[in-house]
């Protein structure tokens, strides 16, 4: 909200120094604010228009797996449209429990979670994809997701934020035993009856 503000106040600035350019008949002046009033309008219509025709996508190489096995994930991030993203950075949630080799990853409001992080430069029509592997070490639920991309202009004057609600998952399934392993005879494993 106070950055809305900021950015306001640069247009009224470039605004009045018109105003003091036409009355005091100084060009350089009135060439300068007419200028900054472009770069303002360009930045704020290329704010709005960052996010737009961009998509983030996971992949996983299984969905189903045991404990002690690895797994992949791919993402995608796509940029579907003629203008270049001078920035955009994505924060996707994922389990405590996740190590994925390689990543950024921080820590997360979530105690039982953490952010993997990405930040890119993309041009026109643009796809970047990045590729985790990761051993799953516990049994159990997990979900990955949601994730934040936030974008802005080329000056870094305005930015935009926009969550995506899709969320995945990775079921790890217990460890299998063998029967011999854990001391019970295979031939009557229910006992004697």
């Amino acid at each position: 909200m106070l950055s809305q503000m900021w950015h306001e106040l640069w247009v009224l600035v470039f605004v009045a120094l018109i105003a003091i350019g036409i009355f005091t008949g100084e060009g350089l002046l009135i060439g300068f604010s007419v200028m900054g009033l472009l770069v303002v309008g360009t930045a704020r219509l290329w704010n709005r228009v960052s996010l737009e025709n961009v998509t983030y996508e996971r992949e996983f190489s299984q969905r189903r797996v045991f404990i002690g096995e690895k797994t992949t994930l791919s993402i995608t991030l796509t940029n579907r449209k003629p203008l270049p993203l001078g920035r955009v950075r994505v924060e996707d949630e994922i389990p405590a429990s996740m190590e994925l080799n390689g990543a950024d990853v921080v820590g997360s409001p979530n105690p039982e979670g953490k952010t993997l992080l990405h930040s890119a430069s993309m041009s026109w029509y643009e796809r970047i994809r990045w590729t985790y592997e990761f051993q799953c070490s516990r049994r159990g639920f997990f979900r990955i997701g949601p994730s934040t991309l936030r974008s802005g202009d080329l000056f870094g004057f305005f930015s935009s934020e926009i969550i995506t609600r899709d969320r995945d998952y990775v079921l790890v399934y217990p460890r299998i035993v063998s029967l011999p392993e854990i001391g019970m005879p295979s031939a009557r494993p229910l006992g004697e009856t």
